[in-house]
């Protein structure tokens, strides 16, 4: 049995999840998008069992943009003190 190569890496910091159930057909379904290396925005689609994952999938991706937004930011600085990020 040979290995499998993945087609394309992603960071989740260069992702965006949309819940997309009319794209699919499927009441749980996700849109995927990200850019490529060849700086093309691209899409995936995936459907989960329940809608429990769907959302855990957004929160994590938005949560984890929000975090390094927050730490990027000079501004903030003071916020972070405060965060323990």
């Amino acid at each position: 049995m040979q290995a499998k190569v993945p087609k394309q890496c992603m960071q989740v910091g260069q992702i965006n999840v949309s819940i997309a159930p009319a794209k699919l057909s499927r009441p749980y379904g996700m849109q995927i998008m990200y850019t490529s290396d060849s700086n093309a925005v691209r899409n995936i689609y995936v459907c989960a069992d329940t809608g429990e994952v769907c959302c855990h999938q957004l929160i994590l991706v938005r949560l984890h943009t929000f975090v390094n937004l927050i730490r990027t930011s000079a501004s903030n600085i003071d916020f972070l003190k405060h965060c323990n990020l």
